[in-house]
């Protein structure tokens, strides 16, 4: 899961510095950008009430700053930040006068729009096989022991679903891509039903992992499993 940071910094020294830079950007390029000059004097109003409070009971001031004073401070933070994220969300955000580099000058975060592609599996899944009742077959597919996921449904990261295929007979092909009785599934275990007829045949039985660009992995070793009466 992807971690997103907050633009305007937690620690009040930060946010001040982050401020004085946001502010002095939006006033130099409020004309070109078309930033309501009511909105920006607001702004700027609310800047200094921080900034006289923030001079007195900044932590450096820790010492000597009265809880009087601290409060007075925290207080004007929250109204001033609440102010930006509005200003931001409203005139900056979707704003076709500013560009990536403006928004970078402002400090405010540039949205990542290009999606990160998800490559070919290379895991190679572990596999294990437990005789079902009907002519079944339980089939357990998991990433290999310690890895990422095998705790949940056992796919990697970059594992959409999962291919299994079935060969019942006396020789299995060398290429389990030859073998004909295939299918692809979402999640482990899956339950491969047979024929009756077939009950006491040898099945050999390989997966492997699809990745969401649709190509596939590489198979697992074979697992043998008798078809069960």
């Amino acid at each position: 899961m992807a971690v997103y940071k907050d633009y305007i910094p937690e620690a009040q020294n930060a946010f001040n510095g982050w401020q004085q830079q946001f502010i002095k950007v939006a006033k130099q390029k409020a004309t070109a950008w078309n930033l309501p000059a009511e909105e920006v004097k607001k702004l700027t109003t609310l800047q200094k009430e921080f900034e006289d409070l923030h001079s007195i009971a900044n932590k450096e001031a820790a010492a000597k700053r009265t809880r009087v004073e601290l409060t007075a401070l925290n207080t004007s933070r929250a109204t001033y930040e609440a102010a930006l994220r509005v200003f931001i969300k409203g005139f900056v955000r979707s704003n076709p006068l500013i560009d990536n580099t403006g928004k970078t000058a402002l400090s405010v975060t540039v949205p990542d729009v290009i999606r990160t592609r998800r490559g070919t599996p290379l895991t190679v899944p572990a596999v294990s096989t437990v005789p079902a009742r009907g002519a079944a077959i339980n089939v357990h597919i998991t990433q290999q022991p310690g890895k990422d996921g095998s705790s949940r449904r056992g796919k990697p990261r970059d594992a959409a679903r999962i291919e299994v295929a079935a060969f019942v007979g006396a020789q299995p092909p060398v290429n389990p891509d030859t073998i004909s009785m295939k299918s692809q599934y979402g999640r482990s275990p899956v339950l491969l039903c047979f024929d009756t007829d077939l009950c006491g045949s040898m099945v050999y039985i390989y997966c492997r992992f699809i990745g969401f660009n649709h190509k596939p992995g590489p198979w697992s070793k074979e697992s043998r499993q008798i078809v069960p009466l």
